[in-house]
């Protein structure tokens, strides 16, 4: 293990910065890796969106085509939720396909140290958030709408309010965690500091492809679920 490896070579007795510039050197190779490895799996991400949209639509097509044409604030409210619902579970479906990466990654910053509380805090947040986020079970799409539709959209069925409270929490702490490459730059040495502008370049580079994948299969769902 990369990590395990590099902190070896700062072993007892340590110096803190010595185990700080040994953590954040292995920080900054673990995310590269990890961009590249969702980078290659691109195929599979593909793949499990279009099978997450295929599925709503052979279950419920139209969900969402008979909402009120003359609605109320609330009855938008409650079918602009359920879009969220529905993209949200898509965005899942395409996550999962990057299950494994993502699960090493999560071991890895597990064995990182800093002696500064802000950077430890900071890195076991964006660490419990990716478990969190693989943990996410998302509920019923189609039981959902079809619940909501019974009684005229006048309501977030219970199961999609915990879901989507969930979902956002967690993307609130990817928010916070993207801040650590920067917390952590003063640890690295002159030479280690391409790695940074390497790893900007890649997330750039996998968030674009992410988009490629993922863009064209829910501009479909909401095809599908508006009926038009």
């Amino acid at each position: 293990m990369l990590v395990g490896a590099v902190l070896a070579t700062s072993a007892a007795p340590a110096s803190a910065e010595s185990v700080d510039r040994a953590s954040s050197t292995a920080f900054i190779a673990d995310v590269i890796t990890l961009d590249r490895t969702l980078i290659s799996h691109h195929t599979e991400r593909r793949a499990a969106a279009n099978a997450f949209v295929n599925r709503i639509a052979s279950t419920c097509p139209d969900a969402l085509a008979n909402a009120p044409r003359n609605e109320t604030a609330v009855q938008a409210s409650t079918v602009a939720t359920l879009y969220s619902e529905s993209e949200f579970e898509l965005g899942l479906a395409d996550l999962d396909a990057g299950r494994a990466p993502g699960m090493a990654f999560v071991r890895e910053l597990g064995q990182l140290r800093w002696s500064r509380p802000k950077i430890s805090r900071a890195v076991a947040a964006g660490r419990d958030e990716l478990v969190e986020l693989f943990a996410l079970e998302p509920p019923n799409f189609c039981a959902d709408v079809s619940a909501s539709a019974a009684g005229q959209f006048a309501s977030v069925p219970s199961d999609t309010a915990r879901f989507l409270k969930a979902f956002e929490a967690t993307q609130r702490a990817q928010g916070e965690a993207a801040q650590i490459p920067k917390m952590i730059r003063p640890f690295l040495a002159d030479d280690q500091l391409k790695s940074l502008t390497r790893l900007k370049k890649l997330e750039a580079r996998e968030e674009a492809v992410s988009n490629a994948d993922i863009n064209p299969a829910q501009k479909r769902l909401e095809r599908i679920l508006s009926g038009s």
